[in-house]
């Protein structure tokens, strides 16, 4: 049998589905401690998709299938395109094989929740920069016959800290790869020269290919790109798109076909789909037609929206509660055995100052000095139709100051009557937004105000679904017991191997956020 001449693969950390759930894939951002055996974070941790009889994945990264899609509509065969897991590298490749192509979401471990939890954690670097690291090492010993590209969200990593030499990579493309791939793929299949760095061009709807092949998490994107110009951010500086709804169904039955029961819903904002306001006036007709869509095709049974953004919620009421009814029925979280619906949604700060600095489309058609109360009343609004959003802080934006940090601090203490899951993050000035050269922020460079955002936030998420999360595994009196001999033996060890000798902020938060945890399991 030949080997094929395109083989594309992503890190161990995004081929896999974390039993189902995205928001735990967020989990592999955090330190690997070189104690943990890489064997056994692949059993229980980022267990591998399930795989073929030649190796190919039955599931793989949404972007990889986009990739694979592109190049069999230029004229590449499907025999010789193979997407695989990183561990089957060397059951694949072959003399015929000309070109390695990795999607990486964060290969060197900077990207917004990495660079904060590695540094918070302390105990070594990223699980998705060790896993790219170990893909790197599998692919050395096939150049300099074989050429190795870079793609995905992350790439631009490898570009701006100078790594490509590094790791062995020939070529980095960012953003979009659709339209380009076909014709570089090709110059290096040919041994032609090709730039080092490449910058892909953005595809209409009608130019982007439906997948071939089911996805991880069971991804069908509905839009792509935002248009609200937050400066940090790389969706919001894309072209907004919006999926025709027959490719949308198209690409719900190829997962569904393949065994996928969960649709993650892709889209930088639910609210977007179908909207041609400038004010972004939500299209309600056109959001319930696609999600209903969705719902009609028979195996689907959950359906999850990426992302949401909060001032449509205002501007129709009616809509929300709406897509609650809907959502509901198909959802795959619960609060307290109650279920109810998620979505991921940006705060990002409570400063007025620089909401209008840096992002002031995100409040539209609100003004920047409405923010807060934007904040507030939305995510009221979507709990009173049980919605608990995840929703994101950034701390360390460039000119921050303590004014504007109290700001945040105030509207946390206003949000900690509502029902929502906050992570804050560092600032990453990422080389494909607007503040691309603004200054990388680590914990040394916070103020005492900035790092009380952390404290605050966790104490809040432990106490508010930590009995949710712990109850998960304490089903019987037994399990109860181990639990909490386990979950304070871990603690103890953590404190111990990365706490004990760090700075007096580390271990006042880790002694705090523990105690919160202590609290719950005694509730348990």
């Amino acid at each position: 049998m030949t080997s094929p001449k395109i083989v594309l693969t992503s890190p161990a950390t995004e081929m896999s589905d974390y039993k189902k759930s995205p928001f735990i894939a967020f989990s592999a951002s955090f330190s690997k401690p070189g104690f943990i055996p890489r064997c056994f974070l692949l059993k229980t941790l980022y267990t591998p998709v399930p795989k073929l009889d030649n190796y190919e994945v039955l599931y793989a990264p949404y972007g990889l299938r986009k990739i694979e899609a592109a190049l069999i509509e230029y004229g590449f065969s499907e025999e010789e395109v193979a997407v695989v897991h990183p561990d089957d590298l060397d059951k694949v490749v072959g003399p015929e094989t000309k070109v390695i192509a990795v999607s990486s979401m964060d290969p060197l471990g900077i990207a917004f929740v990495s660079i904060t939890y590695s540094t918070l954690i302390g105990l070594g670097e990223s699980m998705t920069a060790y896993e790219f690291k170990k893909l790197s090492e599998k692919w050395m010993k096939y150049k300099p016959k074989v050429k190795i590209v870079v793609g995905g969200a992350g790439s631009w990593q490898l570009a701006k800290k100078k790594m490509m030499e590094k790791y062995g990579v020939d070529v980095v493309i960012i953003g979009e790869g659709e339209k380009i791939v076909g014709e570089l793929f090709s110059k290096l299949i040919e041994g032609k020269p090709v730039e080092k760095v490449v910058y892909g061009t953005p595809a209409s709807a009608d130019e982007i290919p439906c997948i071939k092949r089911a996805a991880v998490h069971g991804v069908v994107e509905i839009t792509r790109g935002c248009g609200r110009g937050c400066q940090f951010c790389s969706p919001t500086m894309q072209v907004r798109r919006c999926m025709p709804l027959d490719r949308v169904v198209k690409e719900v039955k190829v997962n569904v076909e393949a065994g996928q029961d969960f649709i993650l819903v892709a889209t930088d904002d639910l609210f977007l789909y179908g909207c041609n306001s400038p004010d972004f006036k939500p299209n309600g007709e056109k959001i319930l037609k696609v999600l209903k869509a969705i719902a009609s095709i028979k195996g689907v049974k959950y359906i999850q929206p990426a992302h949401s953004a909060l001032p449509p919620v205002l501007l129709d009421k009616k809509l929300v509660k709406e897509i609650s009814e809907l959502l509901l029925q198909y959802s795959y979280y619960s609060y307290r055995n109650k279920t109810i619906v998620t979505t991921e949604v940006g705060i990002e700060t409570g400063s007025t100052r620089l909401i209008a600095k840096y992002m002031a489309g995100k409040p539209k058609p609100f003004k920047p000095e409405d923010w807060p109360r934007v904040v507030l009343d939305s995510i009221a609004t979507m709990n009173e139709y049980d919605w608990y959003p995840l929703a994101t802080i950034i701390t360390g934006l460039p000119g921050e100051t303590e004014e504007d940090v109290i700001q945040t601090l105030e509207l946390l203490d206003e949000l900690s009557s509502l029902k929502l899951f906050i992570v804050p993050l560092f600032f990453v000035p990422e080389e494909t937004c607007y503040l691309k050269n603004g200054p990388e922020t680590s914990f040394e460079h916070l103020s005492e105000l900035q790092k009380e955002i952390f404290i605050k936030c966790w104490k809040y998420n432990i106490g508010e679904w930590g009995l949710t999360f712990f109850s998960k595994y304490s089903s019987n009196s037994i399990k109860k017991l181990f639990l909490k001999i386990a979950v304070k033996a871990s603690l103890s060890i953590l404190y111990t191997l990365s706490y004990a000798k760090k700075d007096s902020w580390r271990k006042r938060a880790f002694k705090e956020i523990s105690s919160e945890i202590i609290n719950v399991l005694k509730a348990l």
